[in-house]
């Protein structure tokens, strides 16, 4: 019930400290970002999330749709990956690559070869 409000305070009572001696604002700001940081450990727990965030948000801006969390922890585990330039996994329309006659005679020469 105090330690939030006591912490605060002494973070407002540090960065005024480094203000009244006319230190710049960021270098007066930094300890009391500090003493948040090191005294709450709610910080700690809401700042997990936000890399997470930020990756899967900076994926979709990039055409890339990431589902869930997990998988995006699953990609630092990966050492190669496969790419589908010709999009017949990704979209599902199969082409023809090559036509072949078919006869009997290449046929019966298939099978007089040894492995076929």
């Amino acid at each position: 019930r105090f330690w939030t409000p006591a912490v605060l305070i002494a973070a407002t009572a540090v960065a005024g400290w480094g203000l009244f001696h006319r230190q710049p604002y960021a270098l007066a700001i930094r300890p009391a970002l500090s003493l948040l940081l090191l005294a709450c450990p709610c910080s700690l727990v809401l700042s997990a999330p936000v890399p997470t965030a930020c990756a899967i948000a900076a994926a979709a801006r990039h055409g890339v749709l990431i589902r869930r969390a997990d998988c995006l922890e699953a990609l630092a585990d990966v050492r190669a990956l496969g790419a589908d330039k010709t999009g017949t996994l990704t979209t599902g329309h199969f082409t023809v690559v090559a036509i072949q006659r078919y006869t009997e005679a290449a046929d019966a020469g298939a099978r007089a070869q040894p492995g076929a």
